[in-house]
């Protein structure tokens, strides 16, 4: 499987919510605050606005660096191709 990106636009409000809630774990896409263990992630490559399908395949890409997972929030995953969002591995453990 080749990976594929996708651009994650900011919200408008992503810098007012990050700052207050902290950096402490914020949503990649709207900077509110997410849980330690949110169960959804996506992986950031490039410049921190790119997402990859598939984040082993992302360390192959010409022209990326891969910056690691970050998390996202329930509702913003929704404005996202399905494709982009992952699931940590705890909470598919959860489910079983």
């Amino acid at each position: 499987m080749t990976a594929e990106l996708y651009q994650i636009e900011h919200t408008a409000s992503y810098d007012k919510n990050e700052a207050a809630g902290g950096s402490a774990n914020p949503c990649v896409r709207c900077g509110k605050l997410c849980a330690y263990d949110s169960p959804l992630y996506v992986h950031l490559c490039a410049g921190g606005s790119a997402v990859s399908s598939d984040p082993i395949e992302c360390q192959g890409l010409a022209n990326y660096q891969c910056l690691n997972s970050y998390p996202i929030g329930a509702s913003c995953a929704k404005r996202i191709p399905k494709r982009f969002v992952h699931i940590r591995a705890a909470a598919l453990e959860q489910v079983k």
